[in-house]
């Protein structure tokens, strides 16, 4: 199976609106439109013993609802969802098909060598393990999530701006940096944030 990162320029604000809102007439119209992706998502059961409902747990998220733990996938899933709805998919044609292990055991270790510190960002730490912008239980698998706040964003952005992605070209990774670099500079001229998911 081929996994993926894609990543979306999102409205922090406007996302962390939503969760815990108590909106009820938000959580209507999200659930009227996403009919294919509750049945899409839910199709993750084992079909021997149906879980939580994806409508159920959109609930819990829009009205501040307790969330379960066992189903934190789900809730993950939606998150990409409401990311998408709060924000911008961005171009990831060049982060199909790639490794996890590329990412963290290749791709980041020439980014440092470019002159990014690992502590400052990596690929892996900040965009594949750093998790959910906002609390939900542990998905334990996929997706796998990552993101930058918008005021990190411009840091990352100057910092990756300065480098020729021909750099990366004897890793065939020049195409990949290219284009994370054109997520950066979406999220800095736009004033907003990066969130990613991979699977």
């Amino acid at each position: 199976m081929s996994y993926g990162m894609m990543p979306f320029a999102v409205d922090f604000h406007k996302l962390r609106g939503w969760i815990g809102s108590g909106n009820a007439a938000l959580l209507d119209e999200f659930r009227g439109g996403w009919t294919d992706l509750f049945a899409e998502i839910d199709e993750l059961d084992d079909p021997d013993e149906p879980g939580l409902p994806s409508a159920d747990a959109l609930r819990h998220l829009i009205l501040g609802e307790p969330f379960d733990p066992d189903y934190g996938f789900k809730y993950a899933y939606l998150l990409k969802q409401l990311a998408w709805e709060a924000g911008d998919h961005l171009p990831n044609l060049h982060w199909g098909g790639v490794d996890t292990t590329w990412i963290y055991g290749t791709f980041d270790p020439a980014l440092a060598a470019a002159g990014v510190p690992a502590k400052s960002f990596g690929v892996a730490t900040h965009l594949l393990y750093r998790g959910a912008t906002v609390p939900i239980p542990d998905p334990y698998d996929f997706p796998l999530m990552g993101y930058l706040l918008p005021e990190e964003a411009p840091a990352v952005a100057a910092a990756l701006a300065g480098i020729d992605p021909e750099r990366f070209r004897p890793i065939d990774g020049h195409e990949q940096f290219h284009a994370l670099r054109g997520w950066l500079e979406t999220c800095r001229t736009s004033g907003r944030g990066l969130m990613t998911f991979y699977h």
